[in-house]
């Protein structure tokens, strides 16, 4: 059996509502060779028993359920690594839609622009009921031949990192880290990604971000910020602004890149420190105080 050119990796927890939307818009692409891997976080919800009706129709997809939910980022992981023979590969989430042509035009692109380690389209925001919002018309400069703009263009993203949507070159994800369970994991990825060589943006609004109350960048924000994110992909430990920055160092420090271009990133972190400078010490004043007002050990007599 030949194998296909693209393994998709739908990745969920708790999806019932939308996720049938998501499955039949991959169904329905134009490029049909796929497969497509879908990994349930221990759902509590209807999620299996819609994955296991469209198993049962389509020989393209293998569902995977798993007993304890781990966090997204090893949710993200496990699908990733569930078809590693393919030539590309497209994190896909359970409330997100594409378009029929979607895979096809960033496939095209890839074809044609080998040093591209990535391709994705421009990006329409819907509602929970797939009315559009607003389209995305932002200049992005991922596609920059210097890696610290690229690298730049990721941390003023914000949480808006589309691009981990993106379809991406097998070759490029084996040369970079698994996702990491911390604070802007995505967008670690997505540096780590950025650092191996430019992405590839198709003009058309070709992929449709669904934006509900449901979804993991409303759910995060309740108070606790940087913490709860880090909690949503699977730590708990504690300074998530710092650790985050750590994992970013890490990422400069192993890149396939001159001392030139690492000491460009190394001050593309520094600003994007010194923006959060806030937010770093309260980490530290926090850690400070419970230190302070820890109880005192007990003496063992």
């Amino acid at each position: 059996m030949a194998v296909p050119r693209v393994a998709l990796g739908l990745f969920v927890y708790n999806g019932e509502r939308y996720l049938a939307a998501a499955i039949d818009s991959l169904l329905a692409q134009t490029m049909a060779d796929f497969v497509l891997d879908i990994s349930d976080n221990a759902s509590t919800d209807a999620t299996e028993e819609i994955c296991r009706s469209y198993g049962s129709l389509d020989p393209r997809i293998r569902y995977v359920r798993h007993s304890e939910n781990r966090g997204a980022a090893w949710n993200c992981n496990f699908v990733a690594q569930a078809s590693p023979e393919t030539e590309f590969f497209r994190w896909c989430a359970h409330d997100d839609i594409v378009d029929p042509i979607y895979l096809q035009e960033c496939m095209d692109l890839l074809d044609v622009e080998r040093e591209l380690v990535c391709s994705h389209s421009r990006t329409r925001y819907i509602n929970s009921e797939g009315d559009e919002l607003l389209r995305s018309f932002r200049r992005q400069q991922f596609g920059d031949r210097r890696p610290w703009v690229r690298f730049d263009q990721i941390l003023r993203q914000n949480h808006d990192f589309t691009y981990a949507f993106a379809l991406i070159r097998r070759s490029a994800m084996n040369r970079i880290r698994p996702y990491q369970p911390v604070f802007l994991g995505d967008g670690i990825m997505l540096a780590e990604l950025a650092f191996q060589g430019p992405f590839g943006e198709v003009a058309d609004h070709l992929f449709a971000n669904r934006m509900h109350g449901n979804r993991s960048t409303v759910t995060t924000a309740s108070g606790r910020g940087q913490k709860a994110w880090a909690e949503w992909f699977g730590s708990s430990q504690s300074f998530p602004l710092w650790r985050t920055m750590s994992e970013f160092r890490t990422s400069i420090a192993d890149a396939p890149m001159d001392q030139r271009s690492k000491a460009h990133c190394y001050g593309v972190l520094g600003r994007w420190m010194l923006d959060r400078w806030k937010g770093l010490g309260w980490e530290l004043a926090a850690q400070s105080a419970r230190v302070i007002h820890r109880p005192p050990e007990p003496s063992g007599q």
